[in-house]
């Protein structure tokens, strides 16, 4: 509930494909109502199904990586 409204930006790094699968090392940001934000550096992974859609994700991340700030 807390992240579904607010706004994110995302800030690709570097792209690394092979086959239907794809890692992304990448920042997400996000803003809250009030004007504050959290950001985090991480690796995202996804995996495409023969339709070409996302049939897994996954995303790694240390937490005590994560800015604060307004």
């Amino acid at each position: 509930r807390n992240i579904g409204p607010n706004s994110i930006s995302v800030d690709v790094h570097d792209t690394f494909t092979g086959g239907n699968e794809v890692a992304h090392v990448m920042t997400l940001t996000t803003t809250f109502p009030a004007g504050h934000r959290a950001s985090v550096k991480g690796v995202f992974t996804y995996a495409l199904n023969d339709q070409g859609k996302i049939q897994r994700l996954r995303g790694y991340w240390d937490m005590s990586d994560i800015k604060l700030g307004s």
